[in-house]
């Protein structure tokens, strides 16, 4: 798949320097945004050398890159390969600073995204962005490093209070100041007709309105949207240097992103996660892998320990106890969610009816995820906990009255209970 894709960059109105760099390369799927700081030119040669060696990075993984749209390796490599370059570029610049007294503690932001098939993988520090545009929704994939976006994160600074905040500018993560930098990776499917922008603060200052910039994202025309974005953001200011990168997936991908949209979709309805908005759905997908599952087979056996927690993109399965199916779930539906608390056997058994496509996250899987997602991990276990919460509540209700006594079945399975265990009005 090669994607449409334009890159511009101005020096705006007030700069008479450009610190920016960026790479935008639709035959080999990757495109960097860097926003260089520190000035004397030291801001410029950080962020054109974090640029090349990403750059260098992609070209040594060709072959990585291959067998990923190919469907034959998964992003984890790639992943891994791009950290590295960051970290390498962090070290070096590092280095120079130290070496030379006008270019200490220059360094740059870094959002760089590298397309495979129909995967993408995102690596970034600071404060430029990558958003998605799909189906006329405008998300923010990455997450930035900023004082302010950090307190409004852990709930210090309210999000209507953020644009007052003094420390607007204070980056908390760039490559280069320090020896080593933590880079965020996030890894998504594409669909067809996504739109992605790569950019610069210079630019995205300037459109706080998601949906005006979300309009405007959707374009026909990459290369006049992207002038245009310019053009507005230096009638409102042109504080900094512009950077912008356009990149649309055609719109013959269908196959392909029937099961990418499919299962965002069905992530996004699950019960546990209807409090997360779609960036943290988007980041969350990478934790899940796709499985395909024939007709008639068990997915789960009662009385098994296992670790694993099931969506039901398509098809449909039912529940057994012992030998009576208890209920026939749709897609759409969830199971095994208990098994992400612990150690603890299957109450019930779940066999396909129909072909089943699942998503399936593990708890060793998980727990690492959401322990570098605070606020994503807050939402999900609060959910759990109102989910427990409920079940607990149908536990009782199925006890039954017996001379001013609750009933309760006495059966071990009760203490694990994710279904009742026992039968209304029998011992």
């Amino acid at each position: 798949m090669t994607m449409q894709a334009i890159g511009l960059t101005d020096v705006g109105r007030e700069r008479t320097m450009n610190e920016d760099a960026f790479r935008c390369d639709a035959a080999k799927g990757l495109f960097v945004v860097c926003d260089g700081m520190g000035g004397a030119a030291a801001g410029e040669v950080a962020s054109q050398h974090t640029v090349q060696t990403l750059a260098d990075a992609v070209a040594a993984n060709a072959t990585l890159l291959a067998e990923i749209a190919a469907g034959r390796a998964s992003t984890d490599g790639l992943g891994e390969a791009l950290r590295i370059a960051i970290e390498n570029a962090c070290g070096h610049l590092y280095g120079i600073g130290q070496k030379e007294r006008a270019k200490r503690g220059m360094g740059s932001t870094c959002t760089a995204l590298v397309v495979a098939g129909n995967r993408a993988v995102l690596a970034h520090v600071g404060d430029s962005r990558c958003y998605l545009l799909r189906r006329g929704q405008l998300t923010q994939i990455s997450a930035d490093h900023t004082y302010v976006a950090e307190a409004v994160r852990h709930g210090i600074i309210k999000p209507e209070d953020a644009d007052k905040s003094p420390f607007g500018n204070v980056i908390t993560r760039a490559v280069g100041p320090q020896a080593t930098v933590i880079v965020d990776l996030v890894a998504f499917d594409l669909g067809p007709d996504d739109t992605l922008l790569l950019c610069s603060d210079g630019l995205h200052q300037y459109f706080r309105d998601t949906a005006e910039l979300a309009t405007l994202v959707g374009g026909p025309d990459l290369e006049a949207t992207a002038k245009q974005l310019t053009k507005l953001a230096n009638e409102r200011g042109g504080s900094d240097n512009i950077t912008t990168i356009l990149a649309r997936v055609p719109s013959n991908e269908a196959k392909k992103a029937s099961s990418t949209l499919a299962n965002i979709d069905a992530l996004r309805h699950v019960d546990l996660l209807r409090d997360l908005d779609m960036a943290e759905v988007i980041r969350l997908c990478q934790v899940f892998e796709r499985r395909e599952i024939k007709s008639g087979e068990f997915v789960i056996r009662e009385g098994d320990v296992t670790d694993s927690f099931y969506v039901l993109v398509d098809g449909a399965v039912e529940v057994w106890r012992g030998t009576t199916i208890i209920a026939v779930l749709p897609k759409g539906s969830h199971f095994g969610d208990m098994a992400l608390l612990g150690q603890r056997p299957r109450t019930a058994s779940i066999k396909t009816v129909q072909p089943c496509h699942v998503l399936v996250a593990r708890r060793e899987q998980l727990y690492p995820f959401l322990e570098r997602e605070p606020m994503l991990a807050a939402k999900f276990f609060w959910k759990l906990a109102q989910t427990l919460s409920l079940r607990l509540d149908d536990l009782y209700a199925q006890a039954i009255p017996a001379q001013g006594e609750l009933v309760v079945n006495g059966r071990e399975t009760v203490r694990f209970g994710t279904y009742p265990t026992h039968t209304p009005g029998k011992k």
